[in-house]
């Protein structure tokens, strides 16, 4: 009995600790952290307009991983052949139409970069910066 209520005590600390941990990393929000219901969007219905956050990235390894000129599906960028574009919300191989440019979902973002986050490659840093970020219109393709 005493190694039970032993085994019990601690169990309940642990429980304690993660509902504090919780709370504590959940900051202002003053949530349990549980993971989101998935919900599934109509994003792959060609023709479809919708709006999307546009921002723009260089093949270098400050803004990617260890192989800059390798996208997430393969395709070789460097130097670009295709205008690609990167989304966690999109398959690979979704043709979409950003300004009447047609670009390949062949990346991923970072996993904070979901719905409805596009980030479109460029040659220079130079253009990135002067792109900007921006809410646009895509057409899925």
């Amino acid at each position: 009995m005493k190694y039970f209520l032993k085994i019990l005590f601690f169990l309940m600390m642990l429980v304690i600790l993660y509902i504090f941990a919780s709370l504590a990393l959940a900051g202002d929000r003053g949530k349990l952290l549980v993971p989101a219901p998935r919900v599934e969007r109509e994003t792959n219905r060609p023709g479809l307009a919708q709006e999307a956050i546009i921002s723009h990235f260089t093949a270098s390894t400050d803004e990617t991983d260890d192989t800059p000129c390798l996208t997430a599906d393969g395709t070789d960028i460097c130097p670009a052949k295709e205008n690609i574009a990167a989304a966690n919300w999109l398959p690979f191989g979704t043709l979409i139409e950003v300004d009447e440019i047609q670009y390949r979902i062949a990346d991923r973002m970072a996993r904070k970069n979901g719905y409805p986050k596009i980030d479109l490659l460029v040659s220079s840093k130079k253009e990135a910066f002067k792109k900007g970020k921006e809410t646009k219109i895509i057409i899925l393709k």
